[in-house]
């Protein structure tokens, strides 16, 4: 195993130091660059989006968390409320997100895209 990687190293090593048959156009490293700048950008965009949805799930648990150990009877209030205008709820949890993705994702991406000089 171990030779054949070394013979597969030593070939490519070979190919990369030859001169190709084929010539670039001059665009071909702007395009490139910008196709690869525009994927790493969404995928930060989308990581940072995630990223903020985790940390309110994980701050909204442990807020309930300790409201359920320390104020039981607050917490069955609000419990029975949750259940009974679950779909204020939703709706409430559905703006939240909206905005978020709004601001992690989409105006990040707006302002690189028409923010960037030419």
């Amino acid at each position: 195993m171990k030779n054949k990687r070394l013979h597969t190293d030593d070939y490519l090593d070979l190919i990369l130091r030859s001169e190709p048959n084929f010539e670039l156009s001059s665009e071909f490293e702007k395009k490139l660059s910008q196709k690869i700048e525009k994927i790493v950008s969404w995928e930060t965009y989308f990581k940072q989006f995630f990223t903020w949805i985790a940390v309110g799930i994980f701050s909204l648990s442990v807020a309930i968390s300790i409201l359920f150990f320390a104020q039981k009877d607050i917490f069955t209030i609000l419990l029975s409320f949750t259940t009974q205008h679950y779909q204020l709820v939703l709706m409430v949890i559905f703006l939240i997100c909206s905005v978020v993705f709004f601001d992690t994702v989409l105006l990040n991406y707006l302002f690189y895209r028409y923010g960037k000089k030419e």
